[in-house]
């Protein structure tokens, strides 16, 4: 597992399996984060793209698209035709990645692509991110009461 930070981020110590690897990059430009991440993957069949900001995306959403991903650039879940993350990448989409500038994400890329996989998927978790103090209390107080 590779964990891509800033330098002046924490990550904690992560014992166990699978190894974390965590590289930092140093740039605000939100490219950066991404291009560190699938050059660190090296020569990987692909990679997952969970951001530090969606902490409540179900588990099994990865497997789920490690089992629709076949040969296609990338598989991607949605809700009520919103894409979500995870992002599942092929290694066929790391040379396009690498290619990315300033604030462009993946998400430019993939609508451009006709062989991305997209999964309709129920839950709202894999559209939920925390970007501000308020999203954060927001979550904390979901109806459900779950917070994972």
């Amino acid at each position: 597992m590779i964990v891509i930070c800033k330098a002046d981020i924490d990550t904690g110590n992560w014992p166990g399996n699978p190894p974390v690897r965590r590289v930092e990059f140093h740039s605000d430009a939100m490219s950066s984060s991404l291009k560190a991440g699938i050059a660190a993957a090296g020569d990987a069949h692909g990679a997952f793209v969970f951001l530090g900001d969606m902490p409540l995306v179900p588990h099994d959403v990865a497997r789920r698209l490690s089992e629709e991903l076949g040969n296609g650039f990338a598989a991607v879940p949605r809700r009520g035709g919103q894409p979500g993350h995870p992002v599942l990448l092929s290694a066929k989409a790391f040379r396009h990645i690498a290619r990315l500038n300033g604030d462009e994400g993946a998400g430019k890329l993939l609508k451009q692509r006709g062989d991305v996989t997209f999964i309709d998927y129920p839950d709202e978790k894999i559209l939920l991110d925390v970007d501000r103090p308020a999203d954060l209390t927001r979550l904390e107080n979901r109806p459900d009461g779950n917070k994972r």
